[in-house]
């Protein structure tokens, strides 16, 4: 009997492990790093940086329930990345993958004639039921024909004040800044 009792302890606690929770929330802070490796403009630095990503999915519990996604947070710019524009108003269907999900959605803006068709194809990983990298992949077409590829990190809670100080200095800038210290000191 003790031993079918450990063998159904240790099932349990080993299967509950694995199991992904019924909502899970994501903040993914946005670095000038994330910004300077997708290879946007560094004037978009002021516009990104230091934004947190706020994503709150909700897994099915049954098979005739759906996997939703919907975009939280304070700022709207940051639709730009998740392709999740409309806060509760753009709730968007994702599948599971290995430690995490997919989504996909598309955007079309106006501008005058012009339109411009934003495609996204994101994935969120969550090894361990835990929030670590935004993947968003953005194809813009209209203008011109670009991919920007972002990869941003992410956790289960929010970010304090000085994390997202952090976030929004240029490291590279810095770098510069040190080494022109340094020759002005030798000169």
């Amino acid at each position: 009997m003790k031993k079918l009792l450990l063998i159904v302890i240790f099932l349990f606690l080993y299967f509950s492990k694995n199991a992904i929770s019924k909502e899970i929330q994501a903040f993914c802070l946005i670095t000038t790093a994330d910004i300077r490796d997708a290879r946007l403009d560094p004037k978009e630095n002021d516009r990104f940086a230091g934004k947190t990503i706020k994503l709150l999915l909700s897994f099915a519990e049954n098979n005739t329930d759906e996997n939703l996604i919907v975009d939280l947070s304070d700022d709207n710019v940051v639709g730009l990345i998740t392709g999740l524009y409309g806060g509760v108003d753009d709730i968007q269907k994702f599948k599971i993958e290995n430690d995490g999900i997919r989504y996909s959605s598309t955007y079309d803006a106006k501008d005058g004639e012009k339109t411009v068709t934003y495609k996204y194809n994101n994935i969120l990983r969550i090894p361990n039921n835990k929030p670590s990298s935004l993947f968003a992949i953005v194809d813009v077409k209209g203008f011109s024909l670009t991919t920007y590829r972002f990869q941003i990190d992410c956790q289960d809670k929010e970010y304090t004040a000085e994390e997202i100080s952090k976030a929004k200095i240029d490291e590279l800038s810095m770098d510069e800044l040190i080494k022109k210290l340094n020759e002005l000191k030798k000169k």
